[in-house]
Parts: structure tokens; sequence; C-alpha cells
């Protein structure tokens, strides 16, 4: 209904179709059918050129007349139109001293504004005014390092009144009310370009507001929405300002609250159907851990509480205090959302009684004892006063790592046990555990006679003898076990091949196959021993000079019968290698290395011996396809251990210590898939015979 007045005319509209002549416009659409029939009536009635955009300009102004008169009434002395706030300071003119970023909002139909004022000079530098409502987060930071700084902020547009002039100032606001932004602008207020692109991120159409965090290290910013509103999962985006492009992560989220960052990780507090989270995530946006606590209602307030003194965040949720892993802090007072801290003491005005009253909640760091930790630290007391008290007990004083030692330990006064430490720690007794000790007196008089007691502790627990051993080499020790076992395994040997003539008659195939696979063992057997009988000889050496490169050449030759003896490669130069030592004891030593790189070689692989001088010595290489680990190479040394499974791990030792005897040095060691044995011998050259 159309009515003429004095003053013009006054149009009365149905409140249903009032109603939805109001929220078209918030939807940015004047193309509806409603909107254009009833200007197309106006128009035709008034026979004037009325469009849609008049009839949202009346609207619009009647809408804010009936906000602003009611909140005169409701409200008169308590609030204004407009309200001032300083968000921020920058640095505009480069003089040093900053100016004052301060906004500017009119409310519902009035469009903020943003000031940049000079305090020095006391004027107004520029001016911007925007469309959309709620501007907020404002960061201030040099983003490119241009030594300009640039302004952050978020705009929330959505269920915000557009003022009476949005139509006609839409195209150069570049911005609606049907999105939320996040944008980046320059220090005179325009939006920065990068890449000839505004720095403007819009969301979809909804109510959202951008929640946002600068990851300075990478030159981006994860941006992330908070809405109420919204129950459909989104992904967390990047973007970049180097190329002004976004980019999805994969991290899903509903409602984001907080982002922050703490060292190199990335905290992300989010709520998902009442169910707040805390999710941490290292620099490549990976989960490292994640907390989380449901509330009974939606989670409307949420701020991040950081005191003086206390290491620990705590967090505000709908008046409720959360630790930093999100677990509910006692208190007997809920905190209101509006506070300030100061002193590790929040203030917040709240109502009491039906009066408002200033209230205060201060916090403690409470240092309660965790019980776990006491349990745990007193295990461990025991377990080091246990480990001091054993370590004291078993102590045993060597008097020196060259000598031999055996010792015996009697347990709770009834069982004994006994061992062998030093030099001789290769020899193994034939039985080291008794309830009675004369076992261990036989063996070790069995072994030498020539002993003597030089500690004795006793403890409720355990009682240690620990005797020094005289004897003049271990080598001696192995020359006595082989003698023990070589006339055993010759008299095994000569019994097999009896059988093996009588057999011959009988003709047992059986039997006969059986004699084939035992004598070579037992040959084999039998030469060892005889290689180890011969070092009685040991400390009678023959010294006498010769030439080395023949000596090897001759030894090389000794296995020309050997399967693999085509596998064997020898490198010498063509002059001689001459050389004062024991050539016997040398050639049994070098010999049984030899036998050792043949054995354990791989199927086809070449053995390498070579001789080579350095600055003051000679040194043999016995290099063969294989592979030891260090730890069976360390107890090679220590002559517990064999390549294999059934050898004793003597023989290396007996070699080294051999080449020891006449002033060498010999070492194992395995590295790219080689074994190689070195022997190092001090040169002796007479130059008339190298001549």
């Amino acid at each position: 209904i159309i009515k003429n007045y004095k003053d013009g005319y006054k149009i009365f509209l149905r409140y249903d179709v009032y109603k939805l002549l109001r929220l078209i416009p918030i939807q940015d659409v004047l193309s509806e059918d409603l909107y254009l029939n009833i200007a197309q009536y106006i128009s035709s009635y008034l026979n004037t050129d009325f469009t849609a955009k008049h009839l949202h300009k009346m609207i619009n102004f009647f809408e804010r007349k009936r906000y602003y008169q009611k909140s005169l009434i409701s409200k008169i002395g308590k609030k204004g139109f407009l309200r001032a706030l300083i968000v921020n300071e920058i640095d505009v003119n480069n003089d040093r001293s900053n100016e004052l970023l301060i906004q500017i909002m009119g409310g519902r139909w009035i469009n903020e504004r943003l000031i940049c004022y000079d305090i020095k000079n006391r004027k107004i530098i520029w001016e911007k005014e925007f469309p959309v409502g709620l501007l907020q987060n404002f960061q201030v930071t040099d983003i490119d390092n241009d030594n300009n700084d640039e302004i952050l902020c978020v705009a929330q547009s959505p269920c915000m009144e557009q003022s009476i002039d949005y139509l006609e100032k839409k195209n150069k606001y570049k911005l609606d009310t049907k999105h939320s932004y996040f944008m980046i602008l320059n220090s005179n207020g325009e939006i920065k370009k990068i890449n000839n692109r505004e720095c403007l991120i819009s969301s979809s159409s909804g109510f959202y507001i951008y929640k946002y965090l600068y990851l300075k290290s990478r030159k981006s910013f994860l941006l992330g929405l908070h809405s109420q509103f919204n129950n459909s999962i989104i992904k967390l985006e990047l973007y970049n300002i180097l190329n002004n492009k976004v980019d999805t992560l994969d991290i899903d989220y509903i409602d984001i609250l907080s982002m922050n960052m703490e060292e190199d990780h990335v905290m992300i507090f989010h709520n998902r159907n009442n169910q707040l989270f805390k999710s941490v995530y290292n620099s490549d946006f990976e989960l490292i851990k994640s907390y989380s606590h449901y509330f009974p209602e939606s989670i409307r307030v949420f701020k991040l509480l950081n005191l003086e003194n206390i290491k620990d965040r705590l967090i505000v949720a709908n008046s409720y205090v959360l630790d930093d892993e999100l677990n509910p802090i006692d208190t007997t007072h809920k905190i209101h959302h509006e506070f300030q801290v100061k002193d590790n003491t929040a203030y917040f005005i709240d109502k009491y009684d039906n009066e408002y009253q200033l209230c205060s909640l201060t916090f403690q760091k409470h240092n309660s004892i965790n019980k776990l930790f006491i349990f745990v630290l007193f295990i461990e007391l025991i377990i080091f006063v246990l480990y001091y008290y054993f370590r004291q007990i078993l102590f045993l004083p060597f008097v020196s790592g060259e000598s031999s030692y055996a010792v015996l330990y009697k347990i709770l006064g009834s069982l004994y046990y006994w061992k062998i430490y030093g030099k001789l720690s290769f020899y193994r007794f034939p039985k080291n555990i008794s309830r009675k000790n004369e076992k261990f007196y036989f063996l070790l008089k069995d072994l030498t006679t020539d002993y003597k007691e030089v500690y004795n502790r006793k403890s409720p627990i355990l009682q240690i003898k620990l005797f020094q051993l005289n004897t003049q080499n271990e080598l001696l020790l192995v020359q006595r076990i082989a003698h023990d076992i070589k006339n055993q395994v010759h008299l095994m040997n000569l019994q097999i091949s009896d059988f093996d003539e009588l057999t011959d008659s009988y003709n047992p195939s059986s039997s006969k196959e059986l004699i084939k696979q035992i004598k070579p063992s037992l040959k084999d057997m039998y030469k060892k021993t005889l290689l180890l009988s011969g070092f009685s000889k040991l400390f009678d050496l023959n010294i006498r000079e010769i030439d080395l490169s023949i000596l090897l050449e001759n030894l090389i030759m000794e296995f020309m019968y050997h399967p693999k003896f085509n596998q064997i490669k020898f490198k010498n130069i063509e002059n001689s290698f001459w050389i004062e030592i024991d050539e016997n004891l040398f050639l049994i030593a070098l010999r049984n290395l030899i036998e050792n790189a043949l054995k354990y070689s791989n199927a086809e692989s070449e053995i390498l011996i070579e001789l080579r001088i350095l600055e003051n010595e000679y040194e043999i290489l016995i290099q063969n396809q294989g592979s030891i680990s260090d730890k069976i190479i360390e107890k090679i040394l220590a002559g517990s251990k064999s390549a294999s499974s059934s050898g004793s791990g003597v023989g290396f030792l007996i070699s080294k210590k051999i080449i020891e005897n006449i002033n060498g040095k010999c070492e194992i060691s395995s590295n790219r898939n080689n074994v190689v044995v070195s022997i190092i011998l001090p040169v002796k050259l007479n130059l008339e015979k190298v001549k």
C-alpha cells in the first residue's frame, strides 16, 4: 500500500513480506522476483525510475533508524553510536616513532574505518573504509623483509547489515558481506599485492571468521576457520606469501579456536561436537601428540591465559580453567571471559547477588609430588646401593694384566664356583662348580704347582679367594693340552685304520662309508695337535737371516694340492726381503693363517697374499672374502672364539703370540666384505745381498 503525505510517500508492507526483503540484501542478491516486483509496482505508481537498489537503501535506512532508536531508549548514557579502539602501532613514515592504528566501529549499518594517526604531529595520515564488519586480530610485522611493516587482520562479514551505500561502493571495496576475509595491508592501508595479485583470502559463504598463524621460517600463514554454526569437516590451509598461493593441508578440523607457535611446534586448539582438542604438530605438520576434554555444552568462549613465572599455559574455556594438557583445574569460582591478567591474577567483573563486583582469581604453581616418580627413584636408589655393594664384593684387585689368576667364589657358604682370569682366560676348567672346594684345588694343582693366594674377602653372601698363577707362558699350557690329546687322537686314528683293514675282507659298505667320513676329521685334529705340541721350542729361538719372499713362495707351493690353490694370488715386488727370524716357528704361524684363509674363504673367491715394504717394516697381508663382526674379532683375540662353530679359537692367538715373540705384530680386521690379517715385521737389510 502506498499513501501520499505532505512530505512524501509512505509504503506499507506486510510483515512477512518485509521479513523476506530484509534477508535478501544479506545474501547480496537483488534479482529476486519479490524485490523486482515491488520496485516495479512503486515505479509505476509514482511514475518515476524506482529500482531495486532504491528499495534496498530505503529498507536499510528504516532498519538503522529502528535499531538506534531502540538502542538510545534502552541504553542511553551507556553506549554511543561510534567506538574507537587502538588496535596496534606502526611506523609509517620511518621517523622511528610509531603511529597509532585506530579502529572506528559504528555498529550495524555503518561501515568500519581504520585510521593511522600520527601522535607526534597530531594528524591523521590515512583513513580507510571497509564495508565488511568486525575487523579484528590485528598484527603488524614485516613479512617480506623490505623494512616496511604490513598490517595483518581478518574481517567477519556474514550476519553484518550492509551500509546505506553498500551497493554503490561494492565494486570499489572489492569486498562483500557474504564472506569472511584474511587480508594483508600495506603501511598505507591498501591491500598488498604480490605477483600482481591482492593478498586477500576469502572463505566460503557462511558464518566464519579466520584464525591465522604466521610461520616466519616458511614465509607462510596457517589459516583455519572458526564458526559456532558449522558441523562439517574442513582442512587447514597454508598461504605462501612468496608466490601468493594457498595450499590445502591434510589436517581435518571443524572449528578452529586458536593457533599458536611454541619453539618449532604448532599448537592447534579446535572444537568438534563439544570436544576440545589440543593437537601439536612438528614443522612438517606431522602430529606429535594430542589432548582432549569434553564439555557438556557447546564451547562459546576460548582464551589462553599466559601467567608470569608459570611455565605452563592455562586455558579458559566456557568459564572453566584447564591446564596445558586440558585437565580441569579445581577452582571454586568460574572466570568471566572478559578478563585482564596482572601478576598471575585474572581480574574480571561478574554478577553476584544481583550486583556487579570486581573479582580476582590468583593462580599459583602447585609443586605436587609425583608418587610414581618417587617410587621409581626409590627403586633406582636400591639398585644403585645393591650394585655398589656387589661391586665392592666382586671387585678383584688384579696386580697385572699380564699375569694369570684363578678365583674361587663361595656362595652362601655352600656352593663353590671358580674361574680363570688374565692371560690364561682362554683355558676352560673341565668343571667349575661344586659343593666342595677340593675339586678346585685339584684342578689348580694340575694346572700349575706355582700359585699363591693374593686376596681374600668375606661377606655374609659371598667369599672370594684370588690366586696368582706363575706360569712361564700360556703357550706352554697349550702345548701341554695338545700333548695330552695328541696320543689319544693318534691311537684313535690307528684303531680306525685297523678296523678299516678288517672291513676290507668282509666288504661292509656301510662301515667303510662311516670310516671315510670320520678319518679326515681325525687326521685334521691330529695335525692340529702336532702343531700345538711344537710350541715347547718357542723360547729356544733359532734366529737367522732369510729371504722373506722366497719363504712365502715356498710356503704357498705346499698348498698346490689344496682344492682352493688356484684361488691364491701372490703379489710381490722383484727385490728380495731380508729379515732375521726363527724360520720354523714363523712358518708354523704363517701356515696356520693361510690355512684359515683357505678354510673360511667364500667359494671361488680370491685369496690375496701380498708382501710389501713400508718405511722401516715389512708387511704381509693375507686377505680373503668374508665377514667377521667386531665382537667375534674381540673374542678371537682373547682366544675364546673361533670363526667356525667347532674351533677353539686358540689357533689365531698362537700364531699372533709367535709373531709377537719375534718382535712382530699381527692384527685381524674385517671391512668391505673382506677379512684381512696384517703381519708387520721389523726390517733387517743386508745391503750386499740386496745388490
